[in-house]
């Protein structure tokens, strides 16, 4: 697993928590992507935890604007480029273990209907 530096408390939180709610899983990988730690499933991008506290999260197309009309989730916007599929959603907007647990399962069982990389 990643090392993060001590000023990154808001991305350690949310890591721990993270980790607590997947629990041990071998499918499940951590590396830097895109200035944010990257939580993989099977090589695919299931969530990045960014330093602010909040994550990006690969929803799939089919859930994007389901999602969207969640308080505190916006379209992921790379280089300009909305990227359907994959939402940002604020700390706060993650921040009761029960909301936590439902956009970390939301992301799971979109990706975990992707062929392994």
């Amino acid at each position: 697993m990643p090392k993060l530096s001590a000023t990154d408390t808001a991305q350690q939180h949310l890591a721990e928590r993270v980790r607590a709610v997947l629990g041990p899983d071998p499918r499940l990988t951590e590396r830097y992507m895109f200035g944010s730690l990257a939580i993989l499933l099977n090589g695919h991008i299931l969530a990045g935890l960014r330093k602010d506290g909040s994550m990006m999260l690969s929803i799939g197309k089919e859930g994007n604007d389901a999602a969207l009309q969640h308080s505190g989730v916006t379209q992921v916007v790379m280089r300009g480029r909305s990227m359907k599929g994959f939402v940002q959603v604020d700390a706060d907007a993650a921040e009761a273990d029960d909301a936590l647990r439902f956009w970390l399962g939301t992301a799971e069982r979109h990706v975990s209907t992707l062929p392994p990389k």
